[in-house]
């Protein structure tokens, strides 16, 4: 591969990664705009978690099982890539 190449392919793997991320994000975002009680109850597991923990962090995200299912049965609903 030329140096050319391996540009081409460096900007077209970050943006594929960024539209697709900014596209699941966006279907998230309206997921939870049509199902409040959804979004009540990620506010809560993130205090929660808040105050068990003091802050956020990587290993501490991890721990926000709700929210995980949330970003599951949005990317399950509305994927991002087909």
């Amino acid at each position: 591969m030329t140096d050319a190449d391996i540009l081409d392919n460096s900007v077209l793997f970050f943006l594929a990664a960024y539209e697709t991320t900014s596209t699941a994000l966006a279907f998230t975002t309206h997921f939870l705009i049509h199902y409040p009680e959804a979004q009540e109850k990620i506010r809560k597991e993130v205090q929660q978690l808040l105050e068990n923990e003091g802050e956020l962090d990587y290993y501490s995200v991890n721990k926000l099982q709700y929210l995980d299912q949330v970003l599951q049965e949005s990317l399950r609903l509305y994927p991002p890539i087909y």
